[in-house]
């Protein structure tokens, strides 16, 4: 079963171009996997954080969030979780 995200602007109103950006109700939530090496961590931070432009063009501001597993318990294989691992 692959769960896809249903973005939905928070303030319910429709996108129009040009208009004004919303954040999501729900945010796509990507996770760092803990074998990341640290000296990469931010790296792909960032190069996660750039796709929040690409949803910039319809309409949503900041719709990726990025946490690191530091401690979190879930295994990185269920794909209940969007994961980077290394």
């Amino acid at each position: 079963m692959v769960n896809r995200w249903r973005l939905e602007r928070a303030d319910g109103t429709p996108f129009k171009p040009g208009g004004k950006l919303a954040p999501p109700k729900k945010r796509i939530v990507y996770w760092i996997e803990d074998s990341v090496p640290d000296e990469y961590r931010t790296a792909v931070r960032e190069g996660i954080l750039e796709w929040n432009k690409a949803f910039e063009k319809v309409g949503f501001k900041d719709a990726i969030e990025v946490r690191q597993q530091d401690g979190q318990e879930f295994d990185p294989e269920d794909a209940t979780y969007a994961t980077f691992r290394w």
